[in-house]
């Protein structure tokens, strides 16, 4: 099998999602989306996620703070210098599609991923 980088999270919109202009005339929106954990403690992870062009327009006009949402897309890891010299790993979800789970259609899993795995769907 290839190497694969495909994520899916389900959540909520924590904060204001955050617009802004590419040099290109694109739109950037960036957001961060709260998944509760299953286990007991009721602990909320928070994903940041970006959003590009025709995604990006897609949050602004569909959704908002506090609403669900299910992101799919690639996780990328980036790191940087901040001003005091140290570096900064920074992790998030470059989104490729946006949908609001109640509309969602689950994707089963494929028989020939799940062997490669060592599991049956």
């Amino acid at each position: 099998m290839k190497d694969r980088n495909e994520t899916l999270i389900v959540g909520t919109i924590f904060g204001e999602p955050r617009f802004s202009q590419t040099k290109n005339g694109g739109t950037c929106a960036s957001f961060t989306v709260a998944v509760k954990r299953p286990d007991p403690s009721k602990t909320k992870d928070l994903i940041n996620v970006t959003a590009w062009n025709d995604m990006a327009d897609r949050l602004a006009l569909e959704f908002g703070p506090e609403r669900r949402i299910l992101v799919r897309g690639s996780i990328h890891r980036t790191s940087y210098v901040s001003a005091d010299g140290s570096r900064r790993n920074f992790t998030k979800i470059n989104a490729d599609i946006l949908e609001h789970p109640d509309e969602a259609v689950e994707v089963p899993v494929q028989e020939e991923t799940a062997h490669e795995y060592g599991y049956s769907a």
